[in-house]
């Protein structure tokens, strides 16, 4: 457990595998599932899905062996976390749901916050904004009845981006200035870029150049290592874009689209193209405009 929590998962994934392997040999049925459990999520966050995907499957037959509803609603939210990685939206929502049905019968009021939040980026992703709002808000609540704070964070988050994309600016703006304020007492990092990323759409939305600039900036030397940063950097591109500082614009996209190969985010690689396009246009360079955009089609 102590490879786990120091997210040491090289050294915790051998760790799990050979615990996994003792308890299969000795006849420990749970103890065999909760280790193949957290190899299975090692391995989806060392970006092994596959792999992690079939760990987290033989674990999940052995809890249901056991008839262990806590292990099995475990297993089940990791296998739709992953589904929901690769887009399989339909997938994701039958592995969530379930899941969301075991924490109700145990009570796991953390698991169903946990749940109804992913279930809500489904309905983003299915651009069905009232029901993804639906689960946001669920998500809120069993969050405040838990008393956890992190969660409470990331539904608001989830608000703030469904109340974006609906054009409820002012709603946007309270839920992530809030989602921030929570992330920030938390030490979040990663939930600090998400919310930070959205409330300077807001801004830029209401015209708020100056605000946007004020908040997004501090964060883009924060953690270079992980996407978030690129969804910043995005952003203020946009925002200088928008502004017409067409330098300022270019550099933060191309280090935007840095980070987008290395994650080999195709979908972020081609918008970030697109809008590097749009700023070579407008500031006259239509050569480099045009190789920009001939890019695109190859992702």
């Amino acid at each position: 457990m102590l490879y786990f929590c120091e997210a040491n998962y090289t050294y915790a994934i051998k760790h799990f595998q050979e615990s996994a392997n003792i308890f299969q040999q000795t006849g420990e049925v749970i103890l065999q599932a909760k280790a193949l459990e957290r190899l299975g999520v090692s391995l989806y966050i060392m970006s092994e899905l596959d792999k992690g995907e079939d760990v987290l499957k033989a674990s999940l037959e052995l809890y249901i062996a056991e008839n262990e509803t806590h292990g099995q609603a475990n297993v089940q939210f990791y296998l739709g976390v992953i589904c929901l990685d690769r887009n399989q939206l339909q997938e994701a929502e039958i592995y969530l749901t379930r899941a969301l049905e075991a924490y109700k019968q145990i009570p796991d009021l953390i698991g169903q916050a946990n749940a109804t939040i992913d279930l809500a980026e489904i309905h983003i992703h299915s651009r069905n904004p009232i029901k993804a709002e639906e689960f946001a808000n669920q998500a809120l609540e069993f969050a405040k009845k838990a008393n956890y704070a992190i969660g409470e964070g990331n539904a608001l988050q989830k608000l703030g981006q469904i109340y974006l994309d609906m054009d409820r600016i002012t709603d946007a703006c309270q839920a992530l200035e809030k989602a921030l304020s929570i992330s920030k007492h938390q030490k979040q990092l990663i939930n600090q870029l998400l919310a930070v990323d959205y409330l300077g759409k807001v801004y830029i939305q209401l015209d708020q150049l100056s605000a946007a600039e004020t908040l997004l900036e501090p964060y883009i030397q924060m953690d270079s290592d992980t996407i978030h940063s690129a969804y910043v950097l995005t952003t203020l591109g946009w925002l200088y874009t928008y502004g017409d500082h067409f330098d300022k614009a270019e550099h933060y996209l191309s280090a935007a689209l840095q980070l987008y190969q290395r994650f080999k985010d195709q979908g972020g690689q081609a918008y970030v193209l697109a809008h590097l396009g749009i700023v070579y246009l407008k500031s006259g360079q239509f050569d480099e405009a045009e190789q920009v955009v001939k890019l695109v089609p190859n992702l």
